[in-house]
């Protein structure tokens, strides 16, 4: 198996078990470093079950590919994926308006939305 493979059918799992959060993927082959972005960040450094996950993850790539890394990451780490090859799981967005229409840039992606209410919760399964 290769490591992109193995990686990215660990995130669709890691994703299945944890919807509320996003996990993208990028390799850096220069440093052969393969980069997974896990965000809300709070997740990242605190959720007990997933950082069992990210250990038994990170164990079990460096016994099969001991030539390459893997490094965990989430918003505020120094480095940052800014196209990632493949994102995992959900996105959640919430913005408040006094207006009828809005318009938001979502990673690049423009949105236009109507609604009525003044609180609005945008969802995106990747």
């Amino acid at each position: 198996m290769k490591p992109k493979i193995f990686i990215t059918n660990n995130l669709k799992q890691l994703a299945e078990k944890y919807p509320s959060v996003r996990f993208s993927y990028a390799y850096r082959s220069v440093s052969k470093t393969h980069v997974v972005q896990v965000e809300p960040r709070a997740f990242f450094e605190s959720d007990s079950a997933y950082l069992e996950d990210e250990y038994l993850l990170e164990t079990a790539f460096n016994k099969m590919f001991p030539g390459e890394d893997i490094l965990f990451i989430s918003s505020g780490s120094l480095m940052q994926l800014d196209y990632p090859e493949k994102t995992f799981g959900s996105l959640l967005f919430s913005f408040e308006s006094s207006q009828d229409e809005s318009q938001l840039d979502i990673e690049g992606l423009y949105v236009e939305v109507s609604y009525s209410a003044k609180n609005l919760q945008l969802a995106k399964a990747a």
